[in-house]
């Protein structure tokens, strides 16, 4: 399907989003002074994975036009996102302040760029 003006300005502002929780995300871990070893390693992995994410919304923008299969590898990558934060960030056995509020921040920000719908 080609795409049209206002679903790549959706997708760009979803980039943009996705930057700014990067950013936030670490403010909010920084907030209280502390950051522990597991919000650490739960701050990395939502990067990384973002960064991901951000790559393929990227791709899929590039050529103004996503394929059912595109569409489809966004929605995945969306939940596999969701999915490893929430691992990581149990992994201790226990779930912070901080981390959950990591997990809240993450969960709202995939929400609204997942709002992209295939037509």
């Amino acid at each position: 399907m080609e795409l049209d003006k206002s679903y790549v300005e959706k997708v760009d502002e979803s980039i943009g989003e996705l930057q700014m929780v990067i950013r936030d995300l670490k403010d909010l871990v920084a907030k209280d002074g502390v950051v522990t070893e597991e919000e650490s390693k739960l701050l990395n992995s939502i990067k990384d994975n973002l960064e991901k994410y951000y790559d393929l919304l990227e791709h899929v923008i590039e050529d103004n036009v996503i394929t059912e299969d595109e569409y489809n590898s966004m929605k995945e990558y969306e939940k596999k996102l969701l999915s490893e934060a929430n691992f990581k960030a149990w992994e201790d056995g226990q779930l912070s302040d901080d981390e959950r509020n990591i997990l809240s921040m993450l969960k709202k920000a995939v929400g609204e760029i997942g709002t992209l719908e295939y037509k």
